[in-house]
């Protein structure tokens, strides 16, 4: 099931004085996922497309553009997008014109809610040019059948996008290729291998002596402490001015999280260690700290600047310090272990006081509690009436967009009287992938060929290299290409075999009046808490979700 956020707001609605005068916002949005449209969607074509429009309806009188460019549109975490909602609330704003749906969002649910729910609450006009949609003269386009469709489409086309781009990026990392932008403290990127690193002469001793203070004794805090003291230069600073003694940039400063990083960075002893985090999925880029066993470790891929004996000591006096735990209690509270710091990801602390005669009962972060400032920037701190307060909300939301999803299906498969045969993909995976398999072990005697010609003298080293470079590029390519198959192999099964009696679990009581431990633990795997009481919900059944849409989308393409 989707993540949604939810916001405390007293909303009060603004009422256009005459809704024949539309003051018209024209809202452009371009970024890396549209790939090789990116010239036919570009910001300025977009732009005149708009500006067409306008000039041609008579009705639309003063214009103004929202303009996001690189900004995805799988969240509404945009910048022109949430100043346009803004003005919309506020009544500037009666009216929002789009190239096509795709520009104003690639997310189902959160699009379905802005177009039937939030827009309509506030008299404001929608229309989507390419997709023949208008509120004004047709109040119901925005729910036709096509365009749910649509927007679905729009919203597996950006899943697709972003497995295809994590599995080159996993490929490039099983090789042991350094993918990341910016090389870590200590080493500089090889100018004749990006993928490679080499060590960095001057700030090599950092390292070296980051790991001899703690091994002395020192932990995180005075580690980082000591180097500000010494006016050494963050990465940041660092990378900035090259100069490792720089202490120009008072914001700048050595923090405890940065020495844990170094202390337990794997590249230090020479190896490639990637995917150390990760995100959600591709709608949510919140970042997620992962175990040892779920990254791509390589070794041996440069020179170390630690040896792997005084590694492992470090590790190992890491491992043996004493972690707190909470206090016994005789029951749990509804949301027990439910909640987290979006900002650190530390577990959220329950308290309670007592002022003027009334017991509150709030949540922080444990981490700022407990640490301060060093570990997390807030406190997090958010009344626990609020919290279950917020959490039924988009609980009940969730509900009835399941409701909806799942009448969509039964009209699509009504109106388009779709065959069970029509879902079944008519691709023989099996046999491309065989196919493919035949191809690598072709290559690969080739290549043996090649090699025993060049022993032979038959040809000379750089023919043998020039041709051993195209093999490997070739047996690269049909790996990945078996992988792809693999993976939509299992997207078709799963089609075949979908079952939604979840669906039918969460939504047979309906709408939640009160939010129970076992409704919240049954349906909610984390609560993240912002600094401005905001709550990001990870909601479970989030794979089974995902199916759904893959089912839609697989009858839809086959209509």
């Amino acid at each position: 099931m989707a993540r949604k956020k939810f916001y405390i707001d007293k909303i009060e609605i603004p009422q256009a004085e005459n809704k024949n005068i539309w003051n018209v916002a024209l809202y452009v949005r371009l970024s890396r996922e549209d790939g090789d449209k990116r010239e036919s969607d570009s910001v300025v074509n977009q732009k005149k497309l708009l500006n067409y429009y306008v000039e041609n309806h008579e009705e639309l009188l003063s214009s103004s553009f929202y303009i996001d460019e690189n900004y995805t549109g799988t969240n509404f975490d945009r910048p022109g997008f949430q100043r346009m909602i803004k003005d919309v609330k506020n009544g500037d704003i009666n009216c929002i014109i789009v190239k096509d749906l795709s520009r104003f969002a690639r997310e189902y649910i959160g699009a379905g809610n802005y177009l039937e729910n939030v827009l309509p609450k506030y008299n404001c006009r929608f229309i989507s040019i390419l997709d023949d949609v208008d509120t004004k003269s047709n109040p119901d386009s925005v729910t036709d059948l096509m365009v749910r469709i649509k927007s679905l489409l729009h919203d597996y086309n950006s899943q697709r996008i972003s497995i295809n781009v994590r599995a080159t990026k996993d490929s490039q990392r099983r090789e042991g290729k350094y993918i990341s932008p910016l090389a870590p403290f200590g080493y500089n990127k090889d100018p004749d291998n990006k993928h490679k690193l080499i060590i960095d002469q001057t700030a090599k001793s950092i390292i070296e002596n980051i790991y001899d203070w703690y091994l002395s004794g020192m932990g995180d805090i005075r580690i980082a402490q000591k180097l500000n003291e010494l006016g050494i230069a963050t990465r940041a600073q660092y990378r900035k001015t090259g100069n490792l003694y720089n202490t120009m940039f008072a914001d700048y400063s050595w923090r405890p999280n940065a020495i844990q990083g170094i202390l337990t960075n794997k590249v230090y002893i020479g190896a490639v260690d990637q995917r150390r985090e990760t995100t959600r999925n591709y709608k949510n880029r919140t970042r997620i700290i992962l175990d040892d066993k779920d990254h791509f470790i390589v070794y041996d891929m440069h020179e170390p600047i630690i040896n792997r004996k005084k590694f492992d000591r470090v590790q190992n006096k890491r491992k043996t310090l004493c972690a707190k735990t909470s206090r016994h209690e005789n029951k749990l509270y509804t949301l027990s272990g439910l909640l987290k710091c979006n900002d650190c990801g530390y577990a959220m602390l329950r308290n309670q006081t007592f002022i003027k005669g009334r017991w509150y009962v709030y949540y922080k972060c444990r981490a700022y509690n407990q640490r301060g400032a060093t570990v997390c920037n807030h406190n997090h701190s958010m009344r626990e009436k609020d919290i279950i307060s917020a959490t039924l909300a988009v609980i009940n939301i969730q509900i009835q967009s399941l409701i909806d999803i799942k009448e969509l299906i039964t009209q699509i498969n009504f109106q388009r009287q779709i065959d069970k045969k029509n879902i079944n993909s008519i691709i023989n995976f099996d046999r491309m992938i065989e196919e493919k398999k035949k191809k690598i072990k072709q290559i690969k005697n080739l290549k043996v060929l090649c090699y025993s010609d060049w022993k032979d003298q038959n040809i000379d080293k750089d023919d043998y290299l020039l041709m051993k470079d195209k093999y490997d590029s070739s047996l690269l390519k049909l790996q990945n290409e078996i992988l792809a198959l693999d993976e939509e192999r299992k997207l078709q099964n799963t089609i075949k075999n979908c079952e939604f009696d979840w669906i039918d679990n969460i939504i047979k009581d309906g709408k939640i009046e009160k939010l129970t431990r076992e409704i919240a633990i049954s349906l909610i795997d984390t609560i993240h808490v912002d600094q401005n009481k905001h709550l990001d919900i990870d909601f479970k059944f989030t794979n089974e979700y995902e199916k759904l849409k893959d089912y839609i989308y697989s009858i839809a393409s086959a209509v």
